[in-house]
C-alpha cells in the first residue's frame, strides 16, 4: 500500500537527508524497537521468555522457512533462551 502524497514523501526525504548518518541510524533503531513493542503487545500476557522469543521469530520470519527449518531454528532459540536464564 502506498497512500502517501508525493509532496509529503519529498518533505520526509529532505528531512531525513538533513540528519547525520548516526541520527538516521538511531532513528531506524528506534523504529525497529517500536515495531517490536507493537508486535509483543499483541501476544497474550504471561508468556515465558522462550515463548515470547519464539513468537517474535515466527511473526517476523514465519514465511521464510519450511517447517523443518523452522523447527530447528525454534529449538535453537528455546535452548539459547533457557541457557541464558540458567547462567
Amino acid at each position: 500500500m502506498d497512500d502517501t502524497a508525493p509532496e509529503v514523501k519529498e518533505l520526509l526525504r529532505s528531512l531525513y537527508l538533513k540528519k547525520t548518518g548516526e541520527e538516521r541510524f538511531l532513528l531506524g533503531v528506534s523504529l525497529c524497537d517500536f515495531a517490536r513493542r507493537i508486535v509483543k503487545a499483541s501476544f497474550p500476557s504471561g508468556l515465558t521468555e522462550a515463548d515470547t522469543r519464539e513468537r517474535l521469530f515466527r511473526r517476523y520470519y514465519g514465511n521464510d522457512f519450511n517447517k523443518e527449518e523452522m523447527s530447528k531454528i525454534v529449538s535453537h532459540i528455546r535452548e539459547k533462551t533457557l541457557h541464558k536464564l540458567v547462567t
